[in-house]
Parts: C-alpha cells; sequence; structure tokens
C-alpha cells in the first residue's frame, strides 16, 4: 500500500483517472524526476506555511520558490514556513518530507500557483518517496476547486543566475532590479547594522591562538591552557579514552591525552572549536542548527589541511591557517542564530521547504545579506587573523582577488568536494575551473583525498558531536 493512500481515495471521489509510477527510494523532487525519467518542471510539490494558528498549502512548480512578498499580499496576511510537529502530525499517513500537493483531504487551505497550468500533465509525489502520481493538468486543478489561485512563484533558475554576481557582490544590491524584487525581510539591513554588541571572543579561544602563534608551541603549554577550562579539559579526556582509539592504558592528564593518543594537532583544532562555540546560543537541530554546522566545519577544516600537501607552496597557505579556515568560515551562521533568533528561525524553515536551491541563495533571498559578510564582521571584530576573515568573507566569490585570496579559494574548492557528500551549501560538487587553476590542483587528486577523508568518518562525526554537545 501506498504512504499517503488518503490520496488515491480522494482522487477516486473526485472521479479523476491517475496513473501511478514506481521508482526506487528517492530523497529529494529533483532525484525522483530524474530516476523517472520526467522534466522537473512537470512535478507540483508543497510547501506548508502557518500563522494565526493554521496550516496553509502553497502548491507550485517543484522549479520555483516562493515569492514571499507576493504570496502574502495574494493571501492577505504573512506567515511562515511550518515546523516539523504541525506537518507531521497533519499529514501522519504520509512518509516524513513526502506532502501531497493535495489540500483537501488534510482539511487545511491551499493557494496554487497558475504557472503549473502550463503543464499537460502534472506529476507528483502521493506521500510516498517511491511513487509518483500523474493525473492531467484539468483534474489537477478540479483537486483544487476551492484552492485561492495566482502567481506567487518565480524559477529557481533566477536565483541561480545571480549568484555570479550580485549574489557574491553585496554592494549596490538595489540596482539590481531581480534581486530587489525579492523583497528580503523588512528592516534586515537595520537590524545586522543595529548590533553594536557582538559576542566578544572568548578568552579561551584567545589563549589557544596564542599557543598556535607560538613559533614552536609544545605539548605542555597547550596542555597547562585546557586545564584552565574543566568543561574543555573534560571533553578532551573523554575523546582520548574513546574505543574508537583503541588505547589500552590509563588517560589521567590532558599532557598524556595529547601524547599518547590523540596528538597536538587534533587538541589544538578541537579545542579552538569547542572554545569558540562558547561565545553563541543556538538552537541544535535545523539545516543550519549546531550539529549541521560542526558537521559541515570538521569536514571542511580536515579537507582543507589534507589539499595543503597537493597545493603550490608558493601560495604560502599552511595547514594551521587551512583548517583553522575552515572550521570557521561558516561562523557568521553562528552569530545569526545567536543574535537573530526570529529571522535565523525563518530562514532555517525556508531552507527546509526549498532542499534543491543552495543555501546563499535562499539566504539572500530571506535576509538580503549572507553569513559570509557577517562572518568577516565577527573575526575581524574579535581581531582573527587576516586569512580568516577573508575566507570567511569570500568563500563564495570566486571573483575575489584581495589579500589571503588564497583561503578564500581553498575554502571554496572545499565546499564544491564536499557536495559530492552531501555536507555544506556549495551549488553543485563540481569546482569552478577558475578556483582549481589558481590553487594548481589536480581536481582527480583532490577528489581522493576527499575520499580518504570520508574513511575516516567515524572520527570526525565523534568530534562533531562533541563539538555540537
Amino acid at each position: 500500500m501506498i504512504p499517503g493512500n488518503r490520496i488515491s481515495g480522494f482522487l477516486t471521489q473526485f472521479e479523476v483517472d491517475h496513473e501511478i509510477i514506481s521508482h526506487e527510494t528517492t530523497t529529494t523532487l529533483s532525484e525522483a524526476a530524474s530516476v523517472a525519467e520526467i522534466n522537473l518542471n512537470q512535478i507540483a510539490r508543497a510547501v506548508i506555511l502557518q500563522g494565526n494558528e493554521k496550516l496553509l498549502m502553497a502548491v507550485l512548480p517543484a522549479t520555483h520558490v516562493i515569492d514571499f512578498a507576493v504570496l502574502f499580499k495574494l493571501i492577505g496576511e504573512e506567515m511562515q514556513p511550518a515546523a516539523e510537529l504541525p506537518i507531521s502530525s497533519t499529514f501522519s499517513d504520509c512518509e516524513p518530507g513526502s506532502v501531497p500537493p493535495v489540500a483537501l483531504p488534510y482539511g487545511i487551505g491551499a493557494v496554487i500557483d497558475i504557472e503549473l497550468a502550463s503543464c499537460p500533465e502534472i506529476y507528483f509525489e502521493p506521500g510516498s518517496h517511491s511513487h509518483l502520481f500523474k493525473v492531467p493538468r484539468n483534474d489537477f486543478f478540479k483537486l483544487h476547486v476551492k484552492s485561492t489561485r495566482g502567481s506567487f512563484s518565480r524559477p529557481a533558475n533566477d536565483l541561480m543566475a545571480q549568484q555570479g554576481n550580485e549574489f557574491v557582490q553585496y554592494d549596490g544590491v538595489e540596482k539590481n532590479l531581480n534581486v530587489a524584487s525579492l523583497k528580503p525581510i523588512e528592516g534586515m539591513k537595520q537590524r545586522i547594522e543595529s548590533l553594536r554588541h557582538l559576542p566578544t571572543m572568548p578568552e579561551m579561544t584567545s589563549l589557544l591562538l596564542r599557543q598556535l602563534n607560538k613559533p614552536d608551541p609544545s605539548v605542555k603549554d597547550l596542555a597547562r591552557v585546557i586545564e584552565k577550562d574543566p568543561s574543555l579539559a573534560a571533553q578532551v579526556i573523554r575523546q582520548a579514552r574513546s574505543p574508537y582509539y583503541g588505547y589500552q592504558g590509563k588517560i589521567e592528564s590532558i599532557e598524556s591525552a595529547i601524547e599518547q593518543v590523540l596528538g597536538f594537532e587534533m587538541v589544538m583544532n578541537m579545542a579552538l572549536g569547542l572554545a569558540t562555540s562558547k561565545a553563541f546560543s543556538n538552537p541544535s537541530e535545523g539545516p543550519l542548527g549546531l550539529k549541521s554546522f560542526w558537521r559541515h566545519a570538521v569536514y571542511s577544516a580536515t579537507l582543507c589541511q589534507s589539499l595543503c600537501s597537493i597545493i603550490s607552496p608558493n601560495l604560502g597557505i599552511t595547514p594551521g591557517n587551512a583548517y583553522l579556515a575552515g572550521l570557521l568560515h561558516n561562523i557568521g551562521f553562528l552569530l545569526m542564530g545567536h543574535k537573530l533568533k526570529p529571522e535565523f528561525y525563518l530562514l532555517n524553515r525556508v531552507i527546509e521547504a526549498n532542499p534543491d536551491v543552495p543555501i546563499p541563495l535562499i539566504e539572500k533571498r530571506v535576509l538580503g545579506v549572507g553569513h559570509n559578510r557577517i562572518g568577516a564582521w565577527l573575526l575581524n571584530t574579535w581581531d582573527m587573523p587576516k586569512e580568516l576573515i577573508a575566507a570567511a568573507g569570500e568563500h563564495h566569490n570566486e571573483s575575489y582577488v584581495g589579500p589571503h585570496a588564497s583561503y578564500a579559494r581553498l575554502v571554496l574548492l572545499v565546499d564544491h568536494l564536499l557536495k559530492r557528500f552531501e555536507i555544506g551549501d556549495a551549488p553543485s560538487d563540481t569546482p569552478p575551473p577558475s578556483i582549481v587553476t589558481s590553487l594548481g590542483i589536480n581536481v582527480g587528486r583532490a577528489r581522493d583525498l576527499a575520499d580518504q577523508m570520508m574513511d575516516a568518518s567515524e572520527e570526525l562525526d565523534t568530534m562533531t558531536n562533541q563539538l555540537s554537545a
């Protein structure tokens, strides 16, 4: 029986003939279109919105994203993408993440985009990630006889086209009509500028950076710094005692944990991540929650450091700074979640509702400012190394040629390499040729190193869990 069988009965009730297409289980509508060999623009998708203690279904082509300003005007109120709980309870007969774009059987209202009228047949998931229903256009609209109709979406490609210019160049955004028409959150620019009281750099982060910048840092000095923070020391000891490392002896001090099990580099990097995270109070779950953030950070840092072995030494990239650039390049998300909680919540919900659109493009659409600018601002305020500031501020800008551009390019390359493993916010898993050339790197060899890193994913995931706990 197909999950979402309520839809089958509803189609019968409305005398709508439909064809059931079975396919291998997929995770996105893009994958479903690919395996079923149909055009993605023929698939209708549903986005569930919440406001004034009610739910509303927005139905639009899978190739489009909602223009919320237009939608709010059409329905006469502002609503937010709904949280997981009301969606799962309302669509309890459906598989998680698969909402049929038909509202009446579930007792909620709907608004449908007339762009779907251009398709002679419309496909949609009936609440299952392994089936598609195919119905004639007129019959699909008959299922929405009580729905509000209008034009409230725009092709995602319109956003993608901005990536090479306005999305990475934030000055003069208002001059670009495409961007201006998207109308991000009103007053967002003023809210960002009004954040005068930024979190101060944690004292432990400052102490660790001093050790890292010493000409010849020692294990003993690092251990003494970590011992100043009991919670950090406990984390290091717990990590060293993990069965994963298989160490049979006793670990009773930070110094022995470093020398006998973990090594200076790993402890330093783990300590920096743990110490830095203490400046922020962020939700754990969600596409931008702490779990996702630190997973991306840890894998980025590890691969940045690994790639140093095949990058031209003339670029002046050091393994330590490369690791930190990967670890902290998305720190702007932490600041958003800490200081701009309502906007951060909305950003998470919109990302969940648009899984096939790159996060930076949604960020631009919703906030009008990127995490890269916010992160660079914070790191500059903290007087962090200029290499890290460049990596945070320019890692989505393949045209950047300013100071320490090599670090920004390295992080950009790594983001693309990680996309192959569904980690991070890159638009594709193919690195821009200009970035590859500027780093003097062999893409095949870089992918080999990424594969080798994934062989150690258990260790990296353990570190991720430590950082996000």
